[in-house]
């Protein structure tokens, strides 16, 4: 519920007078302004204190608005990076899932998730909630400009300790995507499944043997006086074919487009590379996380794809990974439309030649 910040007319007028001589026509400075003394005056004597202490620019008040982010808690911080650094803007029903896990998080727990009002609040009004999409967005573009040139000041540097490098922080989104699609709810769902058994009620064998057997044998199979006429029996469940309900994982999505391309730069000795290298050899057919098509069912087919799309795409971790599987990379499905090994040889070869630092003259 709004409040107000107010009772008094000669306060109010007094605020539009200092905001309207100090803004030098800025409505970003005024708008922020006005946030600040919402979010931290209760008081009439609050507000005439902040009144005379307002910051004079916007970058002073980047900063005082950082001063003012909860120095202990990660979340916060989480937010800012997803919001600068994300491939596109997020939901915020998304943000609230992507800020609620580790990467060292085994299984998605929606208990861990935030409120969307925890979302908006912990950044100190440096982010705001998009009112047409939803999406969560940074207040001004040139707060992203203040993180990567300053990151964080004061006590909120125990957060982070540097300024926000812009392609390691893309690189961290995707660690985190890897560490989603990881998940066991996700990985391990149709293995549960698979061992299930049911119990079926099927007719006793002995009431058919008897009249069937023509020999002496049918006397092992004589039907007792009282005979049970039905039985039950233990049967493993066949799984059918089922769409999964993606609807429930909201960050899904984001996780699957973006896990790729946010981790270009990613090294062997990252922490998440073990992650990283089950994701792309594991060939999910449930959810699909892979942006490359298979070229068919069998472990050869999977790895000439991703081959192939890493060549094509230049994405050197998943080149790397394809290459430890070169007795199956080098043997072809002559019955599939794959591209021959040696167009790929030639492909791999002028990106590495594009590599190389051009001769000075």
């Amino acid at each position: 519920m709004y409040r107000k910040l107010t009772d008094d007319r000669l306060l109010l007028e007094e605020i539009k007078e200092v905001l309207f001589n100090e803004s030098s026509g800025m409505f970003l400075w005024v708008h922020l302004q006005l946030e600040i003394l919402w979010s931290t005056c209760f008081t009439d004597a609050e507000v005439r204190s902040a009144l005379r202490q307002l910051p004079k620019d916007l970058e002073e008040t980047y900063r005082y608005c950082a001063n003012r982010i909860n120095a202990h808690d990660k979340r916060a911080l989480k937010v800012l990076k997803w919001v600068g650094f994300a491939s596109r803007p997020l939901h915020v029903e998304e943000l609230r899932e992507a800020v609620a896990f580790e990467k060292q998080d085994t299984e998605f727990d929606s208990n861990k998730l935030p409120q969307r009002d925890f979302i908006i609040g912990s950044c100190a009004n440096l982010v705001v909630l998009d009112p047409i999409d939803l999406c969560v967005r940074f207040a001004h573009s040139s707060i992203k400009q203040y993180l990567v040139k300053n990151g964080l000041p004061g006590p909120q540097r125990a957060l982070q300790e540097q300024p926000f490098d812009e392609k390691q922080e893309e690189m961290n989104c995707g660690e985190f995507c890897i560490a989603y699609l990881c998940f066991s709810n996700f990985s391990l769902q149709i293995e549960h499944k698979c061992n299930a058994t049911r119990d079926a009620v099927v007719p006793d064998p002995v009431l058919f043997a008897g009249p069937a057997l023509k020999s002496s044998l049918r006397y092992l199979f004589r039907v007792p006086d009282s005979p049970k006429p039905q039985r039950v029996l233990q049967l493993r469940s066949i799984r059918t074919s089922t769409i999964p309900d993606r609807s429930q994982y909201k960050f899904l999505n984001y996780a699957t487009v973006n896990w790729v391309g946010q981790t270009r730069s990613l090294a062997r000795d990252s922490p998440m590379w073990e992650k990283f290298e089950k994701l792309a050899t594991c060939f999910n057919e449930t959810w699909n996380f892979h942006p490359w098509k298979p070229g068919g069912r069998s472990l050869r087919s999977q790895l000439h794809s991703l081959f192939g799309w890493a060549v094509r795409e230049n994405h050197e971790p998943l080149l790397s990974i394809a290459l430890n599987w070169k007795k199956e990379i080098l043997q072809w499905d002559t019955h599939l439309y794959i591209t021959p090994l040696p167009v790929m040889i030639r492909r791999w070869h002028r990106y590495c030649l594009a590599l190389q630092k051009p001769i000075q003259t």
